[in-house]
C-alpha cells in the first residue's frame, strides 16, 4: 500500500534526535508551481538551438515523428558511459557556443558507473553545479567521457570527483587536470559520510531528501525530484527559494554522520525540510527525528510506485503536469537514470522507472492521468533496458490518443 503524508508541523525536542537541542521548525515541501512553469519555459527557449553548431556522438538519440505530440525520445549509446555523454550532449552546449549562458555548463559531476552508493547524491548536485552528471570505470576515463567533458567545460574548469579513489581513481584526477581541468573530490569513509560531503557542497539550504544508500531504486526518482526543486531555486530570484540536496541511510537505520549533518544544518537555518523516499529511509527518519518532523514521506509498494508518488506530488499541480516532459528508465539498473537528473531538471520533467519487458502499472497510471498533457517522453538506455514495446506503450499511455 502506498503512503503518502504531507505535514508540516512544529516540533520541539525528541529523544531520538537530541535530549539537549530544540528541533528547528518543519516547513513544508513545496512542489513546482505555475511560476515554476513559467522560469523553466523561458529558460528552456534561451535555448533553442544550442547544438546547431555541434556534432553529435553517433547516432545516439532518436526520436518518432515530431509532427505528433508526444514525442518519443531515446537516449541510448553502445554502453553505460556513451549514453550519459548522449544525454549530457543534447542537454548542454558547448563551451564556446554563441548561446545563452544558462545552458552551458558550469561544472561537471563524474561518478562511478560500476557502482551505485557515491553517484546516488550526485542528481541534486548536478542541478544545482548547472551541468551534467557523467559516468566512468574506476580506473580509466572512457574517450567520450573525456570528449564530452571537453565539448561543455572550458580549460580550467571544475570537475567534481564523487567518491574516493577505489570509486573513480587518481589516475583519472590526474589526466583531468593534465588536460586542464580543475578538479575536487567529494568522498567520506562510507557512502553516507559521502553523501554528507555531496551535501555540503551546497551550503545554502537545509531541505533534505533521505533515501536508503544500500539500493539505488529510491534515488533515481527522488534525486530527479531533489534537482529539479534544486535548478528551480536557482532560476527563482526569491532568495528564500533553496536547493535540496540527498543524504543517505544504512536502510531502516540513520547513520550519525547523515543525521548530525541534517540537525546542524537545520539549526543552522532554524528550519528544515525533510523529505523521505522508499520504505527503508522513512523508517529511519521516523525513528531519528519522529514522524511529525517530516515535510513529506513517499513511501509506495515498490520502486514504481514511490517514483510515480514523487512525480504526482512534485511535477504536477491541480492534475496538470507543471512542464512538458516526462522521463523513463528501467528500475532494473542504475546507471542510465543517474544522468537523467540534472538533465529532466532542465526541462522540469518528472523520472518514472518500468521493468524493461513490461511497463509498469503504476507508471502506466502515472502517464495515463497526464494524457495530452505532455510534449516529450525521455527514454533513457538501449532497448535491453527498455524495450521498443514498454516505450511504445509508455508513449501510448501519455498520448491523447493511445490508439496511435
Amino acid at each position: 500500500m502506498a503512503t503518502l503524508v504531507i505535514s508540516g508541523a512544529v516540533i520541539g525536542t525528541t529523544a531520538s534526535a537530541s535530549e539537549a537541542d530544540e528541533l528547528p521548525v518543519v516547513a513544508e515541501l513545496e512542489g513546482l508551481d505555475a511560476a515554476a512553469a513559467d522560469r523553466f519555459v523561458a529558460h528552456r527557449e534561451t535555448g533553442t538551438g544550442l547544438q546547431t553548431a555541434a556534432v553529435p556522438p553517433g547516432e545516439c538519440r532518436t526520436a518518432t515523428d515530431v509532427h505528433k505530440k508526444p514525442i518519443m525520445v531515446r537516449y541510448a549509446g553502445a554502453n553505460r558511459y556513451e549514453t550519459a555523454a548522449c544525454v549530457s550532449f543534447w542537454t548542454w552546449s558547448a563551451w564556446d557556443a554563441d548561446v545563452d549562458p544558462d545552458f552551458k555548463a558550469k561544472a561537471v559531476v563524474l561518478a562511478s558507473g560500476d557502482a551505485f552508493p557515491d553517484a546516488l547524491a550526485g542528481g541534486p548536485l548536478a542541478a544545482h553545479a548547472q551541468g551534467p552528471l557523467l559516468l566512468s570505470p574506476p580506473d580509466e576515463l572512457p574517450p567520450a567521457i573525456m570528449t564530452e567533458i571537453q565539448r561543455v567545460l572550458a580549460p580550467g574548469g571544475l570537475v567534481y570527483l564523487l567518491g574516493g579513489a577505489t570509486s573513480l581513481s587518481n589516475a583519472i584526477r590526474n589526466e583531468l587536470q593534465a588536460a586542464s581541468f580543475t578538479t575536487r573530490r567529494l568522498a567520506g569513509s562510507n557512502r553516507y559520510e559521502t553523501a554528507v560531503a555531496i551535501a555540503d557542497e551546497l551550503p545554502d539550504t537545509s531541505n533534505f531528501f533521505f533515501v536508503t544508500g544500500d539500493n539505488f531504486p529510491d534515488a533515481l526518482g527522488a534525486g530527479t525530484a531533489a534537482a529539479t526543486l534544486s535548478l528551480d531555486a536557482k532560476l527563482d530570484t526569491n532568495p528564500d527559494t533553496r536547493p535540496y540536496v540527498m543524504l543517505l541511510t544504512d536502510d531502516a537505520t540513520m547513520p550519525t554522520a547523515t543525521r548530525d549533518f541534517a540537525i546542524a544544518r537545520g539549526n543552522q537555518f532554524r528550519e528544515w525540510t525533510l523529505v523521505t523516499a522508499g520504505g527503508a529511509a522513512d523508517q529511519a527518519a521516523v525513528a531519528t527525528f519522529g514522524a511529525d518532523s517530516l515535510a513529506a514521506r513517499f513511501v509506495g509498494s515498490n520502486r514504481y510506485e514511490t517514483a510515480a508518488l514523487i512525480a504526482e506530488e512534485i511535477f504536477s499541480v491541480d492534475g496538470a503536469l507543471v512542464g512538458f516532459y516526462a522521463g523513463l528508465a528501467t528500475g532494473l539498473h542504475f546507471p542510465d537514470a543517474l544522468p537523467a537528473a540534472s538533465s529532466l531538471a532542465l526541462v522540469c520533467g518528472p523520472l518514472l522507472l518500468t521493468p524493461s519487458s513490461q511497463l509498469n502499472t503504476s507508471t502506466r497510471n502515472f502517464l495515463v492521468d497526464h494524457k495530452g498533457q505532455g510534449h516529450v517522453l525521455d527514454v533513457f538506455g538501449g532497448t535491453s533496458a527498455i524495450s521498443n514495446t514498454v516505450a511504445k506503450d509508455a508513449l501510448a499511455a501519455f498520448s491523447h490518443h493511445p490508439d496511435e
